[in-house]
This record gives C-alpha cells, structure tokens and sequence, in this order.
C-alpha cells in the first residue's frame, strides 16, 4: 500500500491531474479593434484518452507536426469555431497543433513618436489588458529598450540616434534583441529566440517604420483543451507587435535601416511593366528605395541622403541610377552621401534607385542602407 501511495504520488499524472499546454503566440496589432494572431500549441495528455482542442471564434486549429502514429485525428468546422479531436492518446504523451486567425477588441499601443534632429522622442501608452515585458523599439537596425509596460500604463521615449549606422544582417538584430546568440534549449530565452528567429528573418525584412515589441507571460485564450478531464495549465507566451507612427518636427534625421528596399521591378508612377524592368538585369538584383515607406506624417523636404555599407560588405560593385543622365554609377566602396546640390540626378518620385551583385557576403546578408536629412515644411 505504501508503495502504491507512493508510485501515484510521484508519476506524472499524479503531480499533474490534467493537460499542461504550452503556447507561444505572436499578436501583430492592426488597430485597436483588431489583431491578427499565429500561435502554436504543445499539449501534454497526462492520462491519454481522448483530447479536444477547441479554438475561440474567429481562430482557426489544425494539428501541427502530424506524425502517422497519431490515430484517430479529426478536425471539425462549426460557424466561426473550429476543433480537433484527438483519439486513443497514450498515457502522458504530447500532441501540437498551430492556431491562426483574428482577435477583437484587444486594443493597442496608443502615441506617436516624433524625430527631432538626430532625436526620437514620445509617449507610449499601452491600451491592452496585457502587462509587456522587455518591450523595445526597432528602428531599421536600432534597438531602443523601453522596459516593462503594464496594462493602461505610459512609457516617455527619448534617445539620441547615432549619425552612422550602417545596416544590421538578421544575427545582429536578434542579439540587440537580447535573446542570447544560441537557439538551443539550454538557451534561457530559447522560447523568444524562436519566436523572433521566424519575424526577424521574414517579416521584419519586409516592415518598413518603427516597429514596438514587447512579451506577455501567459496565455493568449485562443485555445481551450477537454477530456477525461478538463482540469489544465496554459504556460503560454505571446509577442505583441505593432508599428508606430512617426512625425518629425524642425530639421530631423532618419537613420539607415528603418527603409527597407523593395526588390523587383524599376517602375516610375504609371509606368507598366516592360523587359528592360526586370528584377534581375544581368544577374543584377534591383533594390527601390521609397521615402514614402517612413511613414512621416507631415510634408517634409529632403536636405541630404547617405548610403551607408560597411567596405568590404559587396564582392562587387554597388550602382546608384542617375536619373536625370539616364544611366547608372558606380558607387565608391563605402557607400555615398548625396548633398542637396545632387539630389535631382539620384532622386525621382521620392524613390532612389540601386542595382548589386547579389546579397552582401556572409550567412546573414544584408542590403545596403539609406539614412535621409530632411526639414519639415
């Protein structure tokens, strides 16, 4: 009898009477109203039997990892609710699945944030329910930490931006980031390594303006589990994102990195697409840079512009487009800075135009940066 006593006190179903479900959810916030959500979920079935998984409404689920040994897997669709049931689950075994889909109703990070000089400053207010963690501002290559912001509470941003930046590969970023170098499970943020490895490497790449993160520990009440028991414990994480808008006031400077290049097509306003406008010319890849990616809000006039690339980044040449000559140049190993007297022949339509070899050396490349010198008008 003491041997059964004790054999049931210390297995796992006996510490754990119901489902332990981990789930690390990213929260890109659109509007106060609305929130587009991708989750994934890891659930551990203690007792085994039967498993339901059932999602909020507006939140699709699917199961995740699937493997052949996983019998009995059904996905049902109900109206705007969707579950998977999972049958004949051993005892003490796991089962992941990925959640995707809108939230409502969650609310934002309210404020603007203003460039002065070579300054960014503003207020910050976190409108949500959620109490954020680690929460920083990324700014093209920058990182500006802004600390913990609990639900309804204000943050004052005020940091100085350095006059040269040249821009960060992925690696650089996520270890300004703070999420250590490593993506192993030994890693103490191995949770948030993953999760930012995937936006990094992918969305980041392509957003253009400030964009704010920050951490919430617990759960994003997306999924709800039932079974033998509907006894449980949600250890969830969620990364709540979201771009701020950015005014500029008097003479301001906007660092490289925070416009992001889009590669593809050299089309003027109105302009269709024709052969010479492919995106790769002579194994030569296009990059547009377009100042109205920044998102300033007021009209403003551009002073000065700076490419900025470490020596060495680019096995061969980087060319810039001079437009009112009609042909491209070669840019000095370095990057180039284009005083008011030039802006006429490497700007047009607020874009300015650049032509590599490729992506720059190394495993983690990057494209090179445009910082602008502008006055508000």
């Amino acid at each position: 009898l003491v041997a059964a006593g004790c054999f049931y006190l210390l297995a796992p179903a006996g510490r754990q009477q119901g489902y332990l479900t981990q789930t690390l959810a990213s929260v890109e916030i659109l509007s106060p109203e609305l929130a587009a959500v991708r989750a994934g979920a890891s659930v551990v079935a203690t007792r085994g039997g039967e498993l339901t998984v059932r999602a909020a409404p507006g939140m699709f689920t699917g199961p995740g990892a699937y493997r052949s040994n996983w019998t009995g897997v059904q996905v049902q669709l109900d109206k705007d609710t969707s579950t998977v049931n999972f049958g004949n689950v051993p005892y003490n075994s796991l089962r992941q699945l990925y959640a995707l889909g809108l939230k409502h109703d969650l609310g934002s990070i309210a404020g603007r944030l203003c460039l002065e000089g070579n300054s960014i400053k503003g207020d910050l207010t976190n409108k949500t329910s959620l109490d954020l963690r680690d929460c920083k501002l990324i700014l093209g290559g920058q990182v500006i930490p802004v600390g913990a912001i609990p639900a309804r509470g204000t943050v004052h941003v005020a940091e100085k931006l350095p006059a040269v930046s040249p821009p960060t590969d992925p690696r650089m970023l996520l270890n300004a980031l703070g999420v250590g170098q490593d993506i192993r499970p030994d890693n103490p943020f191995f949770r948030e390594r993953s999760m930012l490895n995937e936006i990094v490497n992918g969305d980041f790449r392509r957003l253009t303006g400030v964009q704010f993160i920050g951490w919430h520990d617990g759960p994003a009440g997306i999924l709800t589990t039932a079974g033998r028991t509907n006894r449980g414990r949600d250890i969830g994480l969620m990364l709540v994102k979201q771009t701020i808008p950015l005014d500029a006031a008097g003479r301001f400077y906007l660092p490289a990195g925070l416009l992001k290049p889009r590669t593809g097509d050299f089309l003027m306003p109105g302009q269709s697409p024709s052969p010479e406008n492919n995106a790769i010319n002579d194994q030569k890849v296009n990059l547009v840079y377009d100042l109205d990616d920044a998102g300033i809000s007021r009209n403003f006039q551009i002073a000065a512009l700076d490419i900025q690339y470490a020596k060495g980044q680019f096995n061969l040449p980087v060319e810039i487009y001079n437009h009112r000559d009609g042909r491209w140049e070669q840019l000095p190993d370095g990057g180039k800075r284009i005083g008011s007297a030039e802006l006429s022949r490497y700007l047009s339509h607020n874009q300015v135009w650049l032509k590599t070899s490729g992506e720059s050396r190394g495993p983690y490349p990057a494209w090179p940066g445009l910082a602008v010198e502008g006055v508000v008008s």
